[in-house]
């Protein structure tokens, strides 16, 4: 028997004739003698299939030949009298099948078309499936022909483009093409696909209504018998939100979130390109650093929500103030960095650092109310300093933390004589972290004299750092530091129970010290527990509360008077006694002598200079001790160097002095003998 052949039987499916392969036709005589048995060809898709599968419809006799099963010969009888085509339907164990008996040309023979139901089913259940798949993409679909026409589309299409399918089927889609994609861009697509088959590339598109939106598309050729492009299937989505989170990465990789600032990568590559583009031209200009005084500390207080909306202020007054001529970033935290590349001499440079330091003037509003804040400048220029940006803002950093040294609103342009001192800087703070960890620390004491006997009582405990190079090293020298690292509450720490140990010594060894005095900074009165570090400290070594007195300096106790109260009342209620150091440098001394629980007022060394030569100060100071008097505090006058002081000071009614004329502060050993004489 010769090889049967399927033939075609169209489907649209995505505008594409599907060849289905089990149909097959039989020529039958009026002696039901089967003449003829083939599969009507095609050449696309060959297939052989068993004679078997027939069975229900022929037998084979030997000899002779096929013939149609005699129950189908009826319907062969009644084609040929009839003229007129039968169709029938079967079901059996060789499946479901369709049967059309149609009469031929001469009359003599009926041809027989079978056609498997089952196989059939199956294929429409494929094309039902894989449909329903592809209208439930998210992705759009397109399938066209060659010319190109759309000949098919899906749900996914309308969604992304407003398009129904009337309004494409049948139809070049070129017209949904943006006027941003170049013609020239499309004709180079398709001969890539008539070529390759494939293309793959993003593209801009328009959407009904005329917006434009960016498209990722992909083109995929199907070719014909005699291998011509007939079908083209394009896949593409809308991916306007890419391109957003791409641009906002690119956006993130440049700029800073809180502000929209260039960060430092980007304020880096602007900057190398100005400072280059003025080398050229023989341009100068300056780089300057800006840093926030204590901000963290504003952070720690009111959280991060109010440290970002003075940020943005910030960073809203910079940009004011540099327009269109100057370059701001935020290249940290707290820190910001503004470039003029036309500042060029001492003058011009000064006004731009003064002009800096004067957008801190006013204040910052946040949700507390109004706030002030001070910062510290740093400049340094090009090309003196150098053409590099990253030498530069090193350079600017350092003349910045120069600047913070000498207090707020501060600021210095680089210089090496600059960098050697903050490098000297740095190495003191190394040293003094050592200094703490091997406790390099030692005690002086100044003698106060009283007045009404002229003996010697107490004396006013003094810190020196014992440095293994530099030799005995003053507070004014390394207290600051210790303020900035925070080194000051492991320090004042010592300096407390190391007072307390020798007044416990003295006092085993009948040594005359009946109290000792000693400074109290901020921080220890506001982060440490020094309460119960006094407590403990008086109990371990035997003293009695009121041998011990703590001097707390005015501008301390204003950082928070009402927790300063708090910790003052507590150490009295051991009591402690407690000085108030430095009076008369504050702004409201009088207020705080009313409010605060203090026992002695020291006045401050300042109104002794010129108390001979100046009335006013003698005013001041008769003032203030009649004031003590009826507060009942005991007062010290620091800083007394002449008799002629002395003399003015016991006519005043002075109780204590202390200061050169008395004693310089002096080592424990040297003390200890005074006492004894």
């Amino acid at each position: 028997m010769a090889e049967d052949h399927g033939i075609p039987l169209k489907l649209n499916f995505f505008g594409t004739e599907l060849h289905y392969l089990r149909k097959i036709a039989l020529r039958v005589d009026k002696e039901s003698l089967i003449c003829d048995v083939r599969g009507i060809r095609q050449p696309e898709a060959p297939l052989s299939f068993p004679l078997e599968t027939l069975h229900f419809l022929v037998d084979l006799q030997e000899d002779v030949g096929l013939y149609l099963k005699k129950k189908w010969r009826e319907q062969v009888n009644q084609v040929l009298s009839e003229g007129k085509a039968v169709e029938v339907a079967h079901a059996g164990e060789y499946g479901r099948w369709s049967l059309t008996f149609l009469p031929d040309a001469c009359q003599n023979t009926v041809l027989i078309l079978a056609e498997d139901m089952k196989e059939l089913a199956h294929l429409q259940e494929h094309v039902r499936v894989a449909d329903t798949l592809f209208q439930r993409l998210p992705n759009g679909i397109v399938v066209m022909d060659s010319v190109p026409r759309v000949l098919y589309c899906n749900a996914a299409v309308t969604a992304i483009t407003g398009y129904a399918p009337s309004d494409l089927i049948g139809k070049n889609p070129v017209f949904m093409k943006s006027a941003k994609t170049k013609r020239k861009d499309v004709q180079a697509m398709w001969r890539q696909l008539e070529q390759e088959g494939y293309w793959e590339g993003e593209i801009w598109a328009t959407r009904k209504g005329g917006m434009d939106y960016p498209q990722q598309l992909v083109m995929i050729g199907m070719r014909g018998g005699q291998g011509r492009l007939e079908r083209v299937m394009a896949v593409f989505q809308d991916i306007t939100r890419t391109k957003q989170n791409q641009e906002f990465m690119q956006y993130l990789s440049r700029r800073d979130v809180l502000t929209g600032l260039p960060n430092r990568n980007h304020f880096r590559r602007l900057a190398q390109k100005e400072i280059s583009r003025a080398g050229k031209e023989g341009g100068r200009g300056a780089i300057a650093v800006l840093d926030l005084d204590a901000f963290n500390l504003i952070n720690r207080t009111y959280g991060h929500m109010l440290g970002d909306a003075m940020i943005q202020q910030v960073g809203e007054r910079l940009k004011d103030f540099a327009g269109k001529e100057m370059t701001v970033a935020r290249l940290s935290g707290d820190e910001f960095a503004i470039l003029n590349s036309r500042v060029k001499t001492v003058e011009e440079i000064t006004e731009f650092a003064e002009g800096l330091i004067a957008l801190f003037a006013p204040s910052f509003l946040t949700d507390f109310g109004a706030a002030y804040q001070t910062v510290g400048l740093g400049i340094a220029r090009f090309p003196k300093d150098g053409e590099d940006v990253e030498g530069l803002l090193k350079d600017a950093d350092i003349a910045m933390h120069a600047a913070k040294s000498q207090g707020h609103n501060q600021w210095k342009v680089y210089s090496r004589r600059l960098e050697g001192e903050m490098a000297g800087h740095f190495r003191m703070k190394t040293e003094l972290f050592r200094a703490v960890k091997d406790e390099e620390f030692e005690l002086n004491f100044q003698p106060i004299l009283n007045m009404k006997d002229d003996a010697i009582y107490s004396a006013e405990c003094l810190v020196r750092w014992a440095h293994p190079k530099s030799g005995q090293l003053l507070p004014s020298t390394f207290i600051p530091l210790a303020e900035e690292m925070d080194l000051i509450l492991p320090i004042g720490k010592w300096v407390l129970e190391e007072a307390c140990r020798q007044l416990g010594k003295w006092k085993r060894g009948n040594v005359p010290m009946r109290m000792i005095s000693l400074n109290v900074s901020a921080r220890q009165l506001f982060r440490s527990d020094l309460v119960n570090q006094v407590h403990g400290f008086l109990e371990t070594n035997g003293l009695e509360p009121g041998e011990l007195e703590l001097e707390l300096t005015e501008s301390a106790v204003i950082q928070d008077v009402r927790q300063a109260v708090s910790v003052m009342r507590r150490i009295r209620k051991l009591g402690v006694r407690i000085a108030l150091d430095d009076f008369g440098t504050g702004y409201s001394s009088l207020n705080y002598l009313r409010m605060l629980p203090i026992d002695t007022l020291k006045i401050d060394q300042s109104f002794v200079q010129d108390v001979i030569t100046d009335p006013g100060s003698r005013s001041i100071i008769r003032f203030l001790v009649q004031l003590s008097r009826e507060l009942g505090l005991r007062i010290v006058v620091e800083g007394v160097e002449t008799e002629d002081q002395l003399a003015f000071l016991k006519e005043a009614g002075c109780d204590e002095i202390q200061g050169f004329l008395v004693s310089p502060p002096i080592s424990v050993d040297e003390i200890e003998k005074m006492l004894l004489r």
